[in-house]
């Protein structure tokens, strides 16, 4: 059996030193791996609650937000040697799918294959249409950006 974690890591509580050592203990107690979710912008008030929550917010510390996965996983990877990454979940129908296949593509090479890439369609309306895409068709669009993303990493 693989035993991994699932990691919010936000600001400012998140120093590089606590990542680091967050990262170091979990491959030493012998964790096969830890998860990130992401959110590129966080609000106030939303169409639909965080699911995750009684009151439908996402517990994040006063002025703070979470880090960005793709830095976060190569800051971790640099510091590690065993460990898997994997994204729970990475939010393809509001990411530029050239660039998430390049990063993706970059994180897994410079790991030595220690990515696993989770996706998913996301819950936050004004997240997606913040990114400047429709919410209506946030499914649609994650087939065809993983139809890119397959083409380009093949």
């Amino acid at each position: 059996m693989k035993i991994g974690v699932f990691a919010t890591f936000m600001s400012p509580n998140s120093t590089p030193q606590m990542i680091r050592d967050f990262g170091q203990r979990a491959e030493n107690i012998g964790l096969d791996s830890i998860w990130m979710g992401e959110h590129v912008v966080l609000f106030d008030k939303q169409t639909f609650g965080y699911p995750g929550s009684k009151d439908g917010r996402i517990p994040v510390p006063p002025g703070g937000g979470m880090l960005d996965i793709t830095a976060t996983f190569g800051f971790l990877a640099a510091t590690t040697k065993t460990l898997r990454f994997g994204t729970g979940v990475t939010l393809v129908p509001q990411r530029n799918p050239i660039y998430t296949a390049k990063e993706m593509a970059t994180l897994d090479w410079l790991t030595g294959g220690r990515i696993d890439f989770g996706i998913g369609v996301g819950w936050n309306k004004e997240e997606v249409e913040i990114c400047g895409y429709k919410w209506e068709d946030r499914g649609a669009r994650c087939d065809e950006f993983m139809t890119v993303m397959r083409q380009l990493w093949t």
